[in-house]
C-alpha cells in the first residue's frame, strides 16, 4: 500500500539516518543529529509551504513531485563518495519531498471515492501508515544488518519508486 511505503520512507529514513551518519560516515553524534532535525523540519516546512499552492497544482501532481524531489534527496544521500555538505543537504532534500506526499494522498480519497466508501478507506490508510511506521524502520534495520548500512537508502529509492508506480496506477484507474 502506498501508505505502508511512504510511513517506511519517512519513519525508517528519519530512524536510520543517525546511524548512517555516525557508524557509516563517521559524524559526530550531535551533527547528525542536527541534520536529522533538518530532515524533519523540511518536512514540516514543506508541508506549511503546501498549503499556499495545493490548490493550484493538485494533490496528484504534488505526490508525483514529492515522490521524485525526495527520490533525488534520497540518492544524494545514498551516493558514496560525495562531498558530506552535498549528501547531507540530500537528506534535507529527502525530507522536503516527504512534505507533500502523505497529506495529497489524504486528500485525494475523499475526491476518489464517495463520503461512505472514503471513511471506510482513510480507516485503512491510517492503518498501514502506522503498520509501515512500526514494520518498514525494522524492516530497513535488517537490510543494514545483513548489507550494511550503505544498503539502507537504497532500499529506501526502491520504496520510492514503488511508491511512484503504484500512485501512477492508482491515478489512472480512479
Amino acid at each position: 500500500s502506498l501508505y505502508l511505503l511512504y510511513a517506511t520512507v519517512e519513519i525508517g529514513t528519519g530512524l536510520w539516518a543517525a546511524s548512517i551518519l555516525v557508524n557509516g560516515r563517521g559524524l559526530d553524534s550531535t551533527t547528525a543529529g542536527l541534520w536529522v532535525s533538518g530532515f524533519y523540519g523540511a518536512i514540516m516546512g514543506g508541508r506549511f509551504a503546501i498549503g499556499l499552492v495545493s490548490a493550484r497544482l493538485g494533490n496528484r501532481r504534488l505526490v508525483r513531485l514529492g515522490v521524485l524531489v525526495a527520490m533525488a534527496g534520497a540518492l544524494l544521500f545514498a551516493w558514496p563518495g560525495l562531498p558530506p555538505l552535498l549528501s547531507l543537504a540530500g537528506l534535507v532534500l529527502l525530507g522536503l519531498g516527504c512534505a507533500p506526499i502523505y497529506p495529497s494522498l489524504m486528500h485525494e480519497t475523499t475526491r476518489r471515492f464517495d463520503a461512505a466508501t472514503a471513511r471506510r478507506v482513510v480507516g485503512r490508510q491510517v492503518a498501514f501508515g502506522s503498520g509501515g511506521g512500526a514494520l518498514g524502520p525494522a524492516a530497513l534495520g535488517l537490510v543494514g544488518a545483513q548489507l550494511g548500512l550503505g544498503a539502507i537508502m537504497p532500499a529506501v529509492l526502491l520504496a520510492l519508486a514503488l511508491l511512484l508506480a503504484l500512485s501512477a496506477w492508482l491515478d489512472r484507474v480512479t
